[in-house]
């Protein structure tokens, strides 16, 4: 029951006379539209309504502290035009392009440049050894054998008396009758062995080593570039307490707003 004045809630009933069976939700959205019918700075547009509902449930049982309700909305008006634009940056600190559901967002950046001359030098050496070693031997052995038989007969004939059966040399012939014969001979056997051995023994050695000197530059230019960017949510806070504290950051600037805007009420309760 009003004191001094009346409170906003009668107000705020004024508007919805005539319409039964509402609730005090309905009535407050019916009213809400009647009394901020005047333009003022916020933030967000989309979140005016829920601003101005949670102005009046604040200071729904209020008195308000003008003599009349047109003086009252006159002085509200000129108190958001005033102060909204300051509280106004304090919603947007809250709202700076960032997840709700994200508490982690780093980028590092690394950038390395080398460079570098160098002077390389190669060393090629080669080294070669051969041995030879070779041993030929050749021998010959021969063995021959040999039979010879010369025979020689000298017949001379003076008619003789006596007939004689011999044959000749050859075998062929026959003589009959000889009053001298002269016989030689000669029988020879004749062992050939010849033997021939050839050794021959030959080593040779050969070795030979080179060594030969590369040297060149070289320039070596090396960027190293990488970009590591992590975002997300990092430690034990869960997702319904990161969606709570979001909401409670408008909430608390809400209760200072609503705190500094006790001026337009009565100060009893």
């Amino acid at each position: 029951m009003a004191s001094y004045t009346i409170e906003l809630r009668s107000i705020i009933d004024s508007y919805s006379l005539g319409k039964y069976g509402l609730d005090y939700r309905q009535k407050i959205e019916i009213g809400r539209k009647k009394l901020f019918d005047f333009d003022y700075p916020l933030f967000d547009d989309s979140y005016r309504s829920v601003f101005e509902t949670h102005f009046i449930t604040n200071f729904y049982m209020r008195e308000i502290g003008f003599e009349t309700e047109r003086l009252f909305k006159m002085r509200l008006e000129n108190w958001l035009l005033v102060n909204m634009p300051y509280f106004n940056d304090l919603f947007k600190s809250t709202l700076i392009q960032y997840n709700p559901l994200y508490n982690t967002d780093l980028t590092e950046t690394f950038d390395k440049t080398t460079d570098r001359n160098q002077d390389d030098t190669r060393v090629i050496g080669q080294e070669s050894e051969v041995d030879t070693t070779s041993n030929q031997k050749d021998e010959t052995h021969a063995v021959g054998e040999q039979n010879t038989r010369d025979f020689n007969r000298n017949i001379s004939s003076d008619t003789p008396q006596t007939r004689l059966q011999l044959s000749t040399q050859d075998g062929t012939g026959i003589i009959e009758y000889a009053n001298n014969i002269t016989e030689d001979v000669n029988n020879g056997n004749t062992d050939t062995t010849s033997t021939s051995n050839t050794n021959q023994d030959a080593t040779s050695n050969s070795k030979g080593s080179f060594d030969s000197n590369d040297k060149y530059d070289s320039s070596i230019k090396q960027i190293d570039e990488y970009v590591k960017k992590v975002v997300g949510k990092n430690g034990n806070q869960n997702y319904s307490q990161m969606i709570m504290d979001f909401r409670k950051t408008f909430l608390r600037i809400e209760k200072q707003i609503f705190n500094e805007m006790n001026d337009l009420f009565m100060l009893i309760y």
